[in-house]
């Protein structure tokens, strides 16, 4: 990710604000073990690039706890940088051996519950940070893509905004595959709730019909 990239990404309207980054860990020392080709500097750079352009960026992550080798400090500053980043999601797995690879004859892993536990660590920190990323939008107007009807317990429409934010709304089956101006108005258990735009005759407003 450099600005000549960006320059591109963001001059064309095809191209939508949410990146997924995979860190992996937050811990150099970590990120060396893994043979990685970048550092918790280059990820910071990255991401401050793109939120220089876009401050609301979505920005997603794949992070992989208890590898070969990794102590508790190592961890901590892992879970540190991961907050530091405010990402909108995070997808977290515990380290698991792959035949073949150096890691998987390594002598110091780490024992499966201390992987569980690390990994239910991150798993509340991304609650935290997802539900802060959501509770930006209550109140404004997005474009929803509408793909598909919820069956229990909502029976509400279900779609995605340009940043990979779920929306539900009430509304008809005729809406599914339009993308829909919506007021989100609230998070209801993790999912945000919208409405069609008030004065349109015809309920919402669909933007490629």
């Amino acid at each position: 990710i450099d600005d000549r990239l960006l320059d591109i990404y963001f001059s064309d309207e095809r191209f939508v604000p949410h990146f997924h980054l995979p860190l992996q860990s937050g811990c150099d020392s970590t990120l060396q073990r893994m043979r990685r080709k970048y550092n918790t500097h280059r990820f910071r750079e990255a991401v401050s690039a793109i939120r220089k352009r876009c401050a609301d960026a979505a920005i997603t992550t794949d992070v992989i706890v208890g590898f070969p080798g990794e102590t508790r400090a190592e961890f901590d500053e892992s879970l540190a940088f991961a907050r530091e980043m405010r990402f909108a999601k995070m997808h977290v797995f515990p380290y698991s051996i792959r035949e073949g690879t150096p890691a998987a004859t390594a002598s110091d892993h780490v024992h499966s519950q201390e992987k569980k536990d690390r990994a239910h660590s991150f798993a509340v920190l991304d609650d935290d940070m997802a539900e802060a990323f959501r509770g930006q939008y209550i109140g404004r107007v997005e474009g929803v893509l509408i793909e598909e009807r919820r069956l229990a317990p909502s029976g509400r429409l279900t779609g995605l905004t340009d940043r990979f934010v779920r929306i539900e709304v009430d509304g008809p089956s005729e809406w599914m595959g339009q993308i829909v101006d919506l007021r989100i108005t609230r998070d209801d258990g993790g999912i945000l709730v919208g409405q069609p735009l008030e004065g349109s005759p015809s309920g919402p407003i669909l933007l490629n019909t």
